[in-house]
């Protein structure tokens, strides 16, 4: 049994099969989401599990060479949580991130509802 790290075994078995330049989102409540089997749904209720919980645990489990938000999350709450990411950050509108989610090879979605709470995450290399 695992004793750290992500212990929800599809969230684990999801992040495990990533490669270079995959896409990965972490998602509010309220994105609308693909019928799609990328999407791995963690929402409980209103709140639970937050976002900053999951972006932390997500971010910690993968190596990210690159990452989008919306440009309406500026200045906003939900800016806070990805100001110290470690690569460049691109910033589209609402309609292109949501658009982007075709291409995502895993999606999470939390129980989070703070607008324009929605990353995408481009993987990269540990080397």
């Amino acid at each position: 049994m695992l004793k750290r790290g992500i212990l929800n075994p599809e969230l684990n078995r999801r992040l495990s099969l990533l490669g270079h330049t995959d896409l990965t989102f972490v998602v509010d409540a309220g994105m609308p989401l693909p019928v799609s089997d990328a999407v791995v749904d963690l929402t409980l209720v209103a709140g639970i599990p937050r976002f900053v919980d999951v972006y932390a645990a997500v971010t910690e489990a993968l190596q990210i060479e690159g990452a989008t938000v919306a440009q309406e999350a500026r200045g906003g709450a939900a800016e806070q949580w990805w100001s110290d990411l470690a690569c460049p950050v691109q910033e589209v509108p609402h309609e292109e991130l949501k658009t982007m989610l075709a291409r995502a090879k895993l999606i999470v979605r939390t129980g989070e509802c703070t607008p324009y709470a929605n990353i995408a995450l481009r993987s990269g290399v540990p080397f």
